[in-house]
């Protein structure tokens, strides 16, 4: 099987991709995280978080900058890591509903003082809706830091790193993660399966090592189809997570 070989435009277009997935990954700032060890983790379930697109080779002409599509297909893996993430807290969680009328300072002082000892809480992913009235009753009895892009608000001496949602991770509950809420087992490009289809024959393999695989091959139809996953393993410490549903 022959080797397809990219041509400069194609290239870019690839590092585009993995500059945009780097540049939106945050996955690991809320987890803790380790790479796979084929020797402990064989019998672990692992999912693929995945996305492609099929272009023409005259796109690749040197007419159409294409990094920005490329930059957002990545970005689109980076924030299919967080649904995967919040999609399996839910499953395995309940939720405790909570009054909007109380999403307030005193409950959330209250909320802390209640967890178990040893929770550590240490992340706060919150729906963009809520983090705006959050912030605006926050700012006048907490610290707010803001560090380059990270946001944290500090409450009775707990500091508490912030993440909220956007239109592709539009996750609707708040979530406080406490310290080793979970463990991120991620796979490397190189210790990936190669993908086998029926319809694109794959004569070029991305392999250099990295945490987002990307692949291409040449269609049937002279296309040129990339694909792009990650691949990882969400172990969840169900004592060290609380989920808020927010009552309208």
């Amino acid at each position: 099987m022959n080797t397809y070989n990219l041509s400069q435009e194609e290239e870019i277009f690839v590092s585009s991709i993995r500059r945009g997935y780097h540049a939106r990954s945050f996955i690991k700032e809320i987890v803790n995280s380790r790479k796979y060890d084929p020797t402990i983790d064989f019998n672990k379930y692992f999912v693929q978080v995945t996305d492609g697109i099929l272009m023409d080779k005259s796109d690749f002409r040197g007419d159409v900058d294409n990094t920005f599509l490329g930059a957002q297909i990545g970005e689109n893996i980076a924030f299919g890591e967080i649904n995967y993430l919040t999609d399996q807290l839910k499953k395995e969680i309940d939720s405790k509903i909570v009054d909007k009328n109380l999403l307030d300072y005193e409950t959330l002082v209250n909320e802390l003082k209640s967890l178990p000892e040893g929770f550590n809480p240490k992340n706060l992913l919150i729906p963009i809706d809520h983090y705006i009235e959050f912030y605006n009753v926050f700012t006048t009895k907490a610290k707010i830091e803001y560090d380059k892009s990270e946001t944290a608000i500090s409450v009775e001496n707990i500091k508490l790193k912030i993440f909220w949602s956007n239109r592709y991770m539009d996750f609707k509950e708040i979530y406080l993660l406490g310290e080793g809420a979970v463990e991120w087992i991620f796979k490397q490009s190189n210790q990936m399966k190669e993908v086998i289809s029926d319809k694109v024959r794959y004569n070029y393999y991305d392999k250099s090592v990295d945490d987002i695989d990307i692949f291409y091959g040449l269609h049937p139809e002279y296309k040129i189809h990339f694909g792009v996953r990650t691949v990882a393993c969400a172990n969840i410490n169900k004592g060290k997570v609380r989920i808020y549903k927010i009552d309208k």
